[in-house]
């Protein structure tokens, strides 16, 4: 008598093959999407720091546009505050005050920075923000950014690649030297990664 298999046995063979066919492939999509996903968000971060150091630029760019205006108007550079609030007594120039209209205060976005800093260009933010003169130019600066935004802005500012384990550290001075001569971004000691902008020169 020969042995057969039922057509009962050989189906559940072939199901069984089918459905471990659908699990490998099942396990081939699920790890594509999770590199995918790993990828993208790489992708994204990188896309927000470019964003953000654009904003910040762009906001160094206004104010410096600002300065111009007010310096051209005979105002003296060292009477110029960059704190938001109201002229009251001349020669003291509020930039940002609504009846001279040099400037608004930009609004940055808190992303750029690092938790450490307030919004910057607020009424009772801290004096470093409202510029330095040093080398007999004006400057403002902007504290407490991230790091990635910080390397954005180098690459922006020298219009290439910036060494991203060279940001130049502690001060103006060493910026400078690394080719960063009117903008960019260094590690300060005390207030982290800074952002600063030559806004007026020879004041």
């Amino acid at each position: 008598m020969k042995n057969r298999i039922s057509p009962t046995r050989r189906q559940g063979g072939f199901i069984q093959g089918t459905i471990l066919f659908a699990l490998a492939i099942l396990g081939i999509i699920i790890a594509a999407f999770a590199v995918s996903n790993t990828g993208s968000s790489t992708n994204t971060d990188s896309e927000r720091a470019r964003v953000n150091a654009g904003v910040v630029m762009k906001a160094g760019s206004d104010i410096q546009d600002a300065v111009s205006r007010a310096l051209a108007d005979q105002h003296l550079a060292g009477d110029i505050t960059l704190l938001a609030g109201t002229t009251t007594a001349l020669p003291v120039l509020y930039l940002f005050d609504n009846d001279y209209r040099y400037g608004s205060a930009p609004r940055l976005p808190e992303q750029a920075f690092d938790g450490s800093a307030s919004q910057p260009f607020e009424e009772d933010d801290a004096d470093s923000i409202a510029g330095d003169a040093t080398l007999n130019d004006l400057l403002i600066k902007l504290p407490g950014l991230r790091e990635d935004v910080c390397r954005r802005i180098n690459n922006l500012a020298l219009g290439g690649p910036f060494d991203a384990s060279a940001i130049p550290a502690t001060s103006i001075d060493a910026a400078v030297t690394a080719g960063l001569t009117s903008e960019g971004c260094y590690n300060d000691a005390t207030d982290g990664f800074t952002y600063f902008r030559v806004v007026a020169v020879d004041i």
